[in-house]
């Protein structure tokens, strides 16, 4: 292949991806209608028709003249000096994986899976219901072979698990996973018993008030608004479980509110309008190709934590928010202090739900899932057990055993479609510690965020992180971004930093 040749068969291939990002952005809006707006009676004729987009979508995933190109281009790559740019060499090396990945299932395989997903998910919805996990254990089974299947396929029966962390996070391995959370755990612990021992008396009375859910999405929204959130290519809606979809233009969100608590809604919006402005910020000119798509779950995570606990829940937000929240809720605050809301917002105490879990406590619960997830893939832990295994492991690493199963093993929808998705969660909190520390050293980052001044932060996130799109796998990334290796240290850190003094802890 000549030069030519070489841009011309970039410009095929790039049409022939985008092609799949389009069927890609149509499933996810199903998903999107099947949690939000889909009549229950719908869920039958959904399953069919997301079986019916998966065969299309793998069709194209495997379509023969993707091979072709990649081979070409590939080929190209080794001998034509010069020829191939380094930008065209991401979109190789990502296409080139997703081809491997593609061919290895089967299309009837893609479909069934498809299919049980959208099963497992009204299965999930009726356990929720009736509050017990053995309606939705079977479905769940069901899951779980097909990722064990899934992994054969992929060659990576002998690490099943490995395989599945790869999908969310390429190259994460339950090595370096447990390298992580192993001394996280102990540290946390530790931080936790000095925080608890203070016996810091918190506003729970405010929990006794009744907190209007209009009020509290005028807040929340007025809130993301300011971040940077653009509600031109973005809308905001209720589910059972929060969540972001969509991409670039037509982001969905959704939260959920208690009226007994605002802190639901609020943060979690913030939370999720962290991954909508990651989804926003990519390179419009790129879309569809890997220039312009998110970089792993775990630096997803870490822009929807940045948001939710590193702006939303920090003191000096809190100087620019608060008229805010007194204008949408004065009958609430009337006697409340800022410092009291504050303390409110950073309560640090063992909970049982993990959406709901504070910064010191919540890398708990992912460990929990992890080390579940861990021991079902390795063959050491039974379906049937997992409920009793969750159960064990609350009270041995936060002191409490869930009184039933909407509050136990039930309460994340992930495992009707997915294993080795949690830690993501947890490496999210680690990397948004590394953003908020290289922040820190580059900008007046809380004088910034006392005075309501976002873009500058929502600008450091544009450069630095949304526009590499997948240039850099996450460990790389971290390290060009934050200067440094991947580590917890900077997450101990800022919790010291942050809760310490809320809690008059010394040191």
């Amino acid at each position: 292949m000549n030069k030519q040749e070489v841009e011309s068969a970039f410009q095929e291939l790039t049409s022939l991806r985008r092609k799949v990002a389009d069927l890609d952005a149509v499933e996810s809006l199903l998903g999107w209608d099947q949690q939000v707006k889909m009549p229950p009676k719908g869920a039958e004729q959904r399953t069919r028709q997301l079986a019916i987009l998966a065969e299309i979508m793998h069709r194209e995933d495997t379509n023969p003249r993707v091979g072709e190109l990649l081979g070409q281009l590939q080929q190209a790559e080794q001998s034509l000096n010069g020829a191939i740019s380094d930008d065209q060499k991401v979109l190789l090396r990502e296409w080139a994986r997703e081809w491997k990945l593609a061919t290895a299932l089967p299309e009837a395989f893609a479909s069934e899976s498809a299919a049980t997903a959208s099963d497992a998910y009204a299965c999930w919805i009726e356990a929720r219901g009736k509050n017990d996990f053995s309606h939705f254990l079977p479905s769940m089974k069901k899951i779980i072979d097909l990722k064990f299947r899934q992994c054969e396929y992929f060659g990576m029966q002998d690490r099943p698990y490995d395989s599945l962390l790869d999908l969310f996070d390429p190259g994460l391995t339950v090595e370096k996973v447990e390298s992580l959370f192993k001394p996280l755990h102990v540290d946390l612990v530790a931080i936790l018993k000095k925080i608890t021992e203070k016996n810091v008396s918190v506003r729970t009375d405010l929990l006794q008030r009744e907190w209007p859910e209009e009020n509290q999405r005028a807040l929340a929204t007025e809130l993301v608004t300011r971040f940077g959130f653009d509600f031109e290519a973005g809308r905001v809606d209720t589910s059972p479980h929060p969540f972001c979809s969509g991409s670039m233009n037509d982001i969905r969100l959704t939260t959920r509110y208690n009226e007994s608590d605002p802190r639901m809604a609020l943060f979690g919006l913030c939370h999720e309008a962290g991954h909508g402005m990651y989804e926003q910020g990519f390179n419009h000119e790129t879309w569809g190709t890997p220039l312009s798509g998110s970089m792993g779950m775990a630096i997803h995570e870490s822009q929807s934590l940045f948001w939710e606990d590193y702006i939303s829940r920090s003191p000096a937000f809190w100087d620019f928010a608060w008229p805010l929240a007194k204008q949408h809720f004065p009958e609430q605050l009337h006697d409340v202090s800022q410092e009291e809301w504050i303390l409110f917002c950073n309560e640090v105490k063992p909970s049982l739900i993990r959406v709901e879990a504070d910064e010191v406590t919540y890398p708990l619960h992912i460990i929990v899932r992890f080390e579940i997830e861990r021991d079902i893939f390795n063959g050491s832990l039974k379906p049937d057990d997992v409920r009793q295994r969750w159960n064990e492991l609350y009270v041995e690493y936060l002191g409490i055993d869930p009184p039933d199963d909407n509050h136990g093993v039930l309460q994340d929808v992930h495992w009707s479609f997915a294993f080795g998705y949690f830690p993501s969660y947890a490496l999210g909190k680690l990397i948004a510690a590394m953003w908020w520390n290289k922040l820190r050293g580059e900008m007046d980052l809380d004088g910034l965020a006392a005075k309501g001044e976002f873009s500058p932060i929502l600008g450091w996130m544009r450069e630095n992180i949304h526009r590499q799109g997948k240039r850099y796998w996450a460990p790389e990334l971290v390290k060009r971004a934050a200067g440094k290796e991947l580590s917890s240290e900077d997450y101990l850190g800022y919790l010291k930093h942050k809760f310490y003094p809320l809690y008059g802890v010394e040191g």
